[in-house]
């Protein structure tokens, strides 16, 4: 199971690429995505997030500063060594492939591609996972959660009741029945 709460960064300098990957991002239950329309945009918003991106998601050609650039400044940096980090491209080349995961893609994804294989490849990604044990501490926490919350609304239901009784009761002493 992904952890739904961390923040992705989609860099693309196509608008099209990021649309369409924001919404199988989306289907897949992220809620907060950015975007930049390319590397040296992406890189500005990279080291000036905070809280910081968890997931990078990158086309390999884009204008200024590509997706190898990026992935370089990306591992190079102390505070984002750590980042997983997706290339995106058409770039079937097996020798180009094997030089953005030799210099640290955490996956890579050959354009255009369908929603099943972008989960298939982030869920190889530890790094966006949430432990089972974390899953099942979860769904214990939103148990106890809403068992609470039934207790709260019974208590405030029995006070209710009680307070009409009490005032049926004054009502019948008033009017002497």
């Amino acid at each position: 199971m992904f952890d739904l709460n961390i923040r992705v960064l989609i860099v693309d300098d196509s608008a099209t690429t990021r649309k369409i990957t924001r919404k199988y991002l989306t289907d897949l239950g992220f809620t907060k995505i950015d975007e930049a329309g390319d590397g040296a945009l992406g890189w500005s918003k990279i080291i000036g997030s905070h809280p910081p991106y968890s997931l990078v998601i990158c086309d390999w050609h884009m204008p200024r500063i590509s997706g190898l650039e990026l992935l370089k400044n990306v591992r190079t940096t102390n505070d984002t060594k750590a980042l997983s980090f997706v290339m995106v491209t058409g770039e079937q080349n097996k020798e180009e492939v094997l030089k953005a995961l030799k210099m640290g893609a955490s996956g890579y994804i050959v354009k255009p591609f369908e929603p099943d294989i972008l989960k298939k490849t982030l869920e190889k990604l530890p790094a966006i996972m949430v432990a089972e044990s974390d899953v099942s501490q979860l769904k214990l926490e939103e148990a106890r959660q809403k068992k609470a919350a039934e207790a709260a609304e019974a208590a405030k239901m029995k006070l209710a009741e009680e307070a009409m009784k009490k005032t049926v009761e004054e009502m019948k002493k008033k009017s002497g029945t």
